[in-house]
């Protein structure tokens, strides 16, 4: 946006807001670097959020995370309003040096792990403070499998087939592969901030015996067996002809 533009959005939304009465939440704008024109509106929806800005003007962030969190906690909102909402409770944790910080930055990545916090909306504080957390709390994993082609489930939720690039919040996670004419194979990773790879090699599964033929063999071979023995006991206990009894001894 060119230097002309970004005055004239300006200009227009604090003419909104000043008279909708709402001056604080253009001088909190201001304050975080905010030019565009849907910071404002994105605001302008949820009057909670109108009372966190006037607690950031005043330096108040325990008011202003407190007011946001009972936001949070209370209505059922659409992304991207609740990721925003979520970086700027980050943010007022930040500016009070409070651990919940990252947990929060963590939630609203959670929610869009392709959050971004270097948007011109934002100050160069909150840039630097979005950048490095979310370095530290997402991982970008390379998933590789010989054959490749396998079928990837994470934590149970198929993915897609190897190789796959993905970007995974920090953490343990069950990785699970499929693949016709191999063995499934399942396996724990622990996912770290930065750049990673997981590799592995599965084993063919053994050849499924064909039942069917070997029950017509059987079939075939136990018939004959029993062929072959009855014809031989016909032959045993076949009858001779008849001949004359032979005459008894005499005294």
């Amino acid at each position: 946006m060119s230097t002309a533009n970004k005055t004239s959005a300006l200009v227009a939304g604090a003419i909104k807001n000043w008279r909708e009465g709402s001056i604080w939440l253009w001088a909190l704008t201001i304050a975080i670097g905010g030019w565009q024109a849907p910071l404002w509106a994105q605001f302008s929806k949820h009057p909670e959020l109108q009372k966190a800005a006037d607690h950031f003007y005043d330096k108040q962030y325990g008011k202003a995370s407190h007011t946001i969190q009972t936001f949070l906690d209370s209505v059922v909102i659409e992304s991207p309003d609740e990721i925003l909402a979520y970086q700027y409770l980050a943010f007022s944790y930040y500016k009070l040096k409070d651990p919940q910080a990252d947990v929060t930055i963590r939630q609203a990545l959670a929610r869009n792990i392709h959050t971004e916090g270097d948007s011109a909306w934002f100050a160069q504080e909150y840039r630097d403070f979005f950048g490095y957390t979310k370095a530290k709390l997402v991982g970008r994993v390379r998933i590789m499998s010989t054959p490749f082609g396998a079928r990837l489930f994470i934590n149970e939720k198929f993915v897609g087939a190897t190789p796959i690039d993905t970007l995974l919040l920090t953490g343990k996670y069950n990785l699970r592969l499929e693949q016709e004419g191999y063995r499934s194979t399942l396996e724990p990773y622990v996912v770290q901030g930065g750049n990673s790879s997981w590799s592995t090699t599965l084993t063919p599964a053994p050849k499924r015996r064909n039942l069917k033929w070997y029950a017509t063999s059987g079939a075939l071979l136990t018939g004959g067996a029993v062929y072959f023995i009855v014809k031989g006991k016909e032959k045993e206990t076949e009858l001779s002809p008849l001949s004359e009894p032979p005459e008894p001894k005499r005294p």
